[in-house]
């Protein structure tokens, strides 16, 4: 049982399909199963030769490339375990991470900041491997290895180390939440819980070997893994990845490279959608499916999305880096409502507990089970007691269940806020201000308020009219469609307007930021 060997079944079968297609490289960086499996085992066997062992952690600070995929699950085949970080992160959340994990050594690219490979080097213990320094034009810098020449050295033999026997309950990938509500949280993930992950989805709602993966968000974050890499490699089909996401590489990768599924969040949507005219003149019949989860998915989102790819479903997703996605489509076809997540999974079980009384029902936190939720909180026993009792994960989200058994995503239990003796849901507010042709995205969060202590303030961009320039409406005609169309209570007391609102590096709305934007007129005070 070995995580870093989960495409051992499409290397046997297909050794000569395509598996990745590095697009961000020039050339075009194409990789075989067979040669994808050759380049893992070189980077295990450097490792493995420079004295990295079992529970070694072992960073990968790649950006999107192939080098994530072939050193990521390289590093679990000699037992160790690869920390997936994000090229642009701060200083500070790097020497947490390092301080935290205890990490050995770490897998860059050109990709990384100069000021985290020099937060890298100050750590004397830390031996670093760098691929593309060297192709960039200044050498690769001082305490870094050449990966690739390392690698180069062993010639034609592809063979690596012994493969390490793993238990299910053995750690296979340490992980860090985004660190939105303070420090990041190391997670501990199982090569037992992602094998078992795999192994159901593959054979309840099974991948095509012909199927091709679009990657354009970050791929240290768990919606690429979980739901493209992991997935379409498993079942011997092939992913395509792009450097970042911009509307005209990601239009020309779906031309060229007849990519049939993406994912991605929200707020990445909406740029496409801005820029869509760079999509004339390019086949987007391909894409049979696009997976959007991590915010809020407006009818319109999916109106939009659904006149730039008319021939892809488009499916509302939702999951957790400790938990996996427990909602698919319905084992008897039933279509999923509009805003529904969809149905429970088989493996999974969920309950839906009233965060005030701790009573079940059909409505309240989520909760959920199954051999994929994380087995702890690395270095952090209490949370890990608090949010993973007997197996549980307390997820932090309000659902509700319909009659039919269909999940809604209604918002973060810490989000809702008391306006006048009223529970407000922020979902609720954006939700409704989407429902106005004039919006295109709202981010909604509490201001203060000298009566009814707590009022919904938006931050909100507008959809380009036909002229390409935002279309026009003001802050009272917005609370006024909101009036008309919802309780009082839910009409947005302050509304400010803005060109693009801003995204963390995972592309969820980062609302440090927006907080700033809205009281930076000095009108408001947001909670």
């Amino acid at each position: 049982m070995n995580l870093g060997t989960f495409f051992a079944g499409a290397l046997s079968a297909t050794p000569d399909r395509t598996a990745i297609i590095d697009a961000g490289q020039s050339p075009v960086d194409r990789l075989s199963y067979a040669e994808l499996d050759a380049r893992m085992c070189r980077i295990a066997r450097v490792l493995h030769d420079d004295g990295i062992r079992r529970g070694d952690r072992v960073l990968v600070l790649t950006g999107n490339r192939c080098l994530f995929v072939e050193a990521f699950f390289a590093i679990m085949r000699i037992g160790a375990v690869p920390v997936p970080l994000n090229v642009a992160m701060a200083e500070a959340t790097l020497d947490h991470v390092l301080s935290d994990s205890g990490a050995r050594a770490a897998v860059i690219s050109d990709a990384i900041r100069p000021q985290l490979l020099a937060s890298l080097q100050a750590h004397a213990p830390v031996t670093i491997y760098g691929e593309a320094t060297a192709s960039a034009g200044s050498g690769t810098p001082a305490g870094v290895i050449d990966l690739r020449a390392r690698m180069t050295a062993f010639g034609t033999d592809p063979a690596g180390p012994p493969v390490a026997q793993m238990q299910a309950d053995d750690t296979a990938i340490h992980t860090y939440t985004s660190g939105s509500t303070g420090v990041p949280k190391g997670v501990i993930l199982t090569h037992g819980g992602m094998l078992w992950s795999l192994e159901h989805a593959q054979r309840h709602l099974p991948v095509s070997p012909t199927a091709r993966g679009l990657i354009a968000l970050p791929m240290f974050h768990k919606n690429a893994m979980r739901g493209i890499v992991k997935p379409m490699l498993y079942a011997g089909a092939s992913i395509v990845i792009l450097p970042t996401l911009d509307a005209e590489s990601f239009f020309a990768a779906i031309h060229d490279y007849k990519c049939t599924y993406t994912s991605g969040v929200p707020a990445a949507f909406n740029i496409l959608h801005a820029e869509r005219q760079r999509a004339e003149g390019r086949d987007l019949s391909s894409l049979s499916m696009i997976a959007v989860g991590s915010a809020t998915v407006s009818p319109e989102m999916v109106d939009r999305l659904t006149r730039i790819f008319p021939n892809a479903a488009i499916k509302e997703s939702y999951g957790l880096t400790e938990g996996g996605s427990p909602f698919w489509p319905h084992p008897d076809g039933l279509p999923t409502p509009g805003g529904s997540c969809g149905y429970l999974a088989p493996g999974y079980q969920v309950k839906l507990i009233d965060p005030s009384t701790g009573a079940e029902g059909d409505i309240g936190e989520l909760w959920m089970k199954s051999p994929y939720v994380a087995r702890e909180y690395h270095n952090l026993p209490d949370l890990t007691r608090e949010r993973l009792p007997d197996g549980w994960l307390k997820t932090g989200d309000l659902f509700a269940r319909d009659e039919a058994g269909f999940y809604y995503f209604r918002g973060r239990t810490d989000d809702m806020f008391n306006c006048g003796g009223e529970n407000v849901y922020p979902k609720e507010v954006e939700d409704l201000l989407l429902g106005h042709p004039a919006v295109a995205e709202a981010v909604v969060m509490p201001m203060h308020h000298a009566t009814k202590g707590a009022a919904p303030a938006a931050l909100v961009r507008l959809a380009p009219g036909e002229t390409g320039q935002g279309q026009s409406v003001t802050a009272d005609e917005l609370r006024a469609f909101c009036l008309e169309n919802a309780p009082a209570y839910l009409h947005p007391r302050y509304i400010a307007f803005c060109r693009d609102l801003p995204l963390n590096p995972a592309g969820k709305y980062d609302r440090a930021a927006i907080k700033r934007l809205l009281e930076a007129d000095g009108a408001v005070r947001i909670l």
